[in-house]
This record gives C-alpha cells, sequence and structure tokens, in this order.
C-alpha cells in the first residue's frame, strides 16, 4: 500500500495559484528529507496544507507530517496484506489526524 499527498501552499492558493506537489512519504530516508521536500513542493510556504491524498483518508488538511511520515514509513516496513490490519490502520489513523 503506497500513501501520496498533494501538498499546496495556502497563501498561493488564496492568491488563485495552485503551487505544490504529490509526493509519497515512504519514498524519503527520513522526516528531515520529507518535510524538505514539502518546503520546495510549496516554495518554503509558511502554512501547508494537504489538498489530496491517496491510499490513506485524512480527515485533516493540516496533519501532523512527522507523525504521518513514520506511519507511512511503519506501514511500507509492516504491512502484510494476508492480515486483518484494519483496527490498527484506523488508530494509526486516528493518531495522525489529532483524533
Amino acid at each position: 500500500m503506497t500513501i501520496k499527498i498533494y501538498v499546496a501552499s495556502l497563501e498561493a492558493y488564496n492568491s488563485g495559484r495552485m503551487v505544490g506537489d504529490w509526493l509519497t512519504p515512504s519514498d524519503y530516508a527520513n522526516f528531515e528529507s520529507f518535510y524538505t521536500a514539502i518546503q520546495i513542493a510549496t516554495e518554503y510556504a509558511d502554512e501547508v496544507a494537504v489538498h489530496d491524498y491517496e491510499g490513506v483518508n485524512l480527515n485533516d488538511e493540516y496533519p501532523n507530517f512527522e507523525k504521518l511520515y513514520e506511519f507511512c514509513k511503519a506501514l511500507l516496513e509492516n504491512f502484510k496484506p494476508e492480515e486483518n490490519q484494519s483496527d490498527r490502520f484506523h488508530r494509526h489513523m486516528e493518531n495522525i489526524n489529532g483524533e
């Protein structure tokens, strides 16, 4: 399972411009490189939002990006499709969404 997010600059969006890009958190070796990719994609915006996503249902435009990154890496390393991990998955998503 691969999770992708579209990160966008809110300032640009509110000005009628789309500044952002699709990122796959699990593609990055560490959180710092993922966060740098977010900054580059949004042209170092002060406010960054997730405007779209694939492979996950985010209930919040402003997730904790570090928790999201950690979740994606753990999912990539530990997900076994033959196991029923639905409850575990939903608990992680609640943690990411700050519920």
